[in-house]
């Protein structure tokens, strides 16, 4: 019969690795969000210093409003799926970890 206690190193050498790899997919998630929202916010004051430059004409403020606006729902959308990928990643370091603390409870003494 196996020992049952012969896998728990590898138990928690793949917990740990489980828990780098999605703890890090969250960062890169995160990271990601951040440029897409910087880039979004920074066509958005173009948008609007190029209409202060046309003196906001009617015409001008049509055209560039759509873009406004729809830089702003894709910016919103790309960011709402981010954050559920990242809500996922979560789930998974904090399962790991929570797992870890089970089986390794003299290591959580802070």
């Amino acid at each position: 019969m196996a020992n049952p206690d012969g896998d728990f190193p590898q138990a928690v050498t793949a917990l740990l690795e489980m828990y780098k790899e999605n703890t890090a997919h969250g960062r890169h998630l995160e990271t990601q969000r951040q440029l897409v929202s910087g880039f979004v916010l920074a066509l958005a004051g173009a948008v609007l210093a190029a209409l202060a430059t046309l003196k906001f004409e009617v015409g001008a403020c049509v055209a560039l409003g759509l873009v406004l606006i729809g830089a702003g729902l894709m910016g919103t959308a790309f960011s709402l799926v981010q954050y559920g990928k990242y809500t996922e990643s979560r789930r998974r370091w904090r399962g790991a970890r929570e797992r870890l603390e089970q089986l390794l409870p003299s290591a959580n003494s802070w």
